[in-house]
């Protein structure tokens, strides 16, 4: 992957890691850290004129930045939707005078709002903002198929500017704990759900499934971790099957909560959640710890399913069923192709092959 020819003209752009909460910390470390060990120039820009600074002086001929984390399109008045149309201007003009960008997307924040508040106030002044963006960088990496493709047809961008890197990296930073878990079979299995629970729908819908588990399971053998912001109030009433906690960081998450567990739980929130990976997923496979995901959240579920790290569940009967008939020695198998998988994330595998994939794309576009 290293190639000094390359790497000396590649500058990563990165927001400031103090204006996020912990995932997004956590991402912009991470990418850091791969993209040092690449040999590329990093640089770290908290306010708007400093980005534009740095896009306008660099002298690499390929910027990388994050997106929404450099740029947020989402509009919330008039003026900085000017403000917003500016630097995106100031984007093509380098775009134009030979400067090559790629777009390291995690997130897609407006359909983010539309899918889990169901309203945007300025929605047509943050998709002129979004479109605009997409239009001028040259190469964008995304999670997954669905996202490439609903991207490309509702802003009418080519399909071959897309680049799938299918999983989040997580981790380089993060000490990995040796964890020796027996099956569940005869013991109680404590699963952890972390999230943040302050949102009311994510609040709901755990709830609800940590219920459903009480009625499905009579003998109280399946105990779950709540973990995160607001997950010591997400309860009104006391649940043998519960025990919450609130929010901690990810290093202390791993030492306090996973080492306790033996599997990681990641439900889907809102349709939203097929387009990407959520970071408590690597965070479950970085910590060597199996997931347990249903199958109605298809792109995690597929992901669970082709590396063979966890179980895919209908319900929480099926859930429950499926626990109770696991043996050692499955448990054993899942485990250590979680720790394969996990050695690959925190390496940073999943962005550095995109990028080559991005490289190579750009060049074919020179040639």
């Amino acid at each position: 992957m290293s190639n000094k020819r390359i790497d000396s003209v590649v500058t990563c752009v990165l927001p400031e890691r103090s204006m996020f909460g912990f995932a997004t910390r956590q991402l912009i470390t991470d990418l850091e850290t791969y993209c040092r060990e690449l040999d590329f120039n990093v640089e770290f820009c908290k306010s708007i004129p400093c980005l534009i600074f740095k896009v306008s002086s660099a002298r690499s001929r390929i910027t990388i930045f994050v997106y929404p984390g450099n740029l947020n399109p989402v509009v919330a008045s008039l003026p900085k939707f000017i403000i917003k149309v500016v630097i995106v201007l100031v984007f093509r003009f380098l775009h134009a005078v030979g400067k090559k960008i790629i777009l390291y997307v995690y997130d897609f924040p407006i359909e983010q709002n539309l899918f889990t508040w169901s309203n945007l106030r300025y929605e047509k002044l943050s998709r002129i903002v979004e479109k605009m963006l997409l239009d001028t960088v040259d190469v964008l990496l995304v999670f997954n198929e669905l996202m490439a493709s609903y991207i490309s047809r509702r802003y009418n961008i080519r399909r071959d500017k897309f680049v799938l890197f299918e999983v989040l990296d997580y981790g380089t930073n993060i000490e990995i704990i040796n964890m020796n878990r027996n099956s569940s079979t005869g013991n109680e299995v404590r699963i952890i759900c972390a999230s943040n629970f302050s949102n009311p729908r994510v609040s709901r819908i755990v709830k609800e499934f940590v219920m459903r588990c009480r009625e499905a399971s009579h003998d109280n053998q399946v105990l779950f971790y709540i973990v995160g912001k607001g997950g010591s109030k997400l309860l009104d009433i006391a649940l043998p099957n519960v025990v919450a906690f609130e929010e901690m960081d990810p290093e202390e998450l791993e030492k306090r909560m996973y080492l306790q567990c033996r599997f990681g739980l990641v439900l889907k929130i809102s349709q939203y959640n097929e387009f990407s990976s959520t970071s408590k997923f690597s965070s479950y496979v970085h910590a060597g710890l199996p997931v347990v995901v249903p199958e109605e959240y298809v792109y995690l579920s597929g992901l669970v399913k082709k590396y063979r790290i966890g179980i895919v569940f209908k319900d929480c009967l099926d859930l429950i069923n499926k626990l109770k008939m696991l043996t050692q020695e499955e448990y054993t198998k899942l485990s250590a192709n979680v720790k394969r998988l996990g050695a690959k994330i925190r390496q940073g595998y999943f962005f550095k092959k995109a990028l080559l994939q991005a490289f190579k794309l750009l060049h074919q576009k020179v040639s």
